[in-house]
């Protein structure tokens, strides 16, 4: 009788034990499926917000272009009727208008590409408890890291440094005449502007937003957004990526050097 409990008693152990390890498995992967879908869902926000981010530079930039377009091609400032020198004044007024808002618009998308990348990493940060330095972290890498270091050292030359690419007075200004050959004592817009002002900033702007999509896939261990695949023709591919038809702005490619 005895060991007829005995048996009744460790049979019950053993369904117990049965079902607990049952429930921890199912209860692990449950956990472990819930801890993947939770990092795939940070992992599509920081997406969405490198494609909001880089859709909205890249609409401001060719709207602005566009614009800036249509006031060398339609501009009135001359009148017949007033004298030469009223004239010469108005000439000059809108000369200098045009060209300075060509000026801050080159520096207003460099400062905002560097902006996108520090907003990203700040996100990383938030969402992955990951902190990455672009300039340290060498061992998370991604397509297109020394385009975004450029990117950064261009910006810090026109925030501190009244955009004036100096070897000798400021830190971003050597490493770009040291890793990049940019001259010395030249002004960021000269640059810009010698090397085919849209071209460059159209395909910095394209290799920022595939940098930032290959990093933050890196950074969660997930697929490269096939989003990041304009390695071809990237001044066409990022056009037509954020400028759908029914935004209805007008893209001449042709006008765009």
């Amino acid at each position: 009788m005895e060991n007829d409990e005995q048996v009744k008693v460790e049979l019950v152990l053993d369904e117990k034990n049965d079902l607990y390890l049952l429930v921890q498995t199912l209860l692990g992967k449950w956990l472990s499926d819930m801890n993947n879908i939770d990092i795939q869902i940070k992992y599509c926000c920081l997406v969405t917000e490198v494609n909001n981010k880089i859709g909205a530079i890249v609409v401001t930039y060719l709207a602005s272009t566009n614009k800036i377009h249509e006031l060398y091609e339609n501009s009135t400032w001359y009148n017949p009727t007033l004298p030469n020198s009223e004239n010469k004044h108005r000439m000059k007024t809108t000369g200098a208008a045009i060209i300075g808002y060509e000026i801050f618009l080159t520096e207003l998308i460099i400062i905002a590409l560097s902006k996108t990348i520090e907003d990203i990493i700040l996100g990383i940060k938030e969402e992955f408890n990951v902190s990455y330095d672009i300039w340290k972290h060498n061992h998370i890498t991604s397509i297109f890291h020394q385009e975004a270091k450029l990117v950064r050292a261009l910006n810090n030359v026109i925030k501190h440094n009244n955009g004036l690419i100096e070897k000798s007075n400021e830190p971003s200004g050597k490493y770009l005449v040291n890793e990049f050959g940019y001259p010395d004592g030249c002004k960021v817009v000269d640059v810009v502007s010698t090397l085919g002002k849209s071209d460059y900033i159209l395909e910095k702007t394209a290799q920022i937003y595939v940098y930032l999509l290959n990093l933050v896939a890196k950074i969660a261990n997930q697929p490269v957004s096939p989003l990041a695949d304009i390695s071809d023709n990237m001044k066409e591919r990022i056009i037509k990526r954020f400028i759908p038809d029914y935004l209805q702005i007008s893209v001449d490619t042709s006008r765009l050097s």
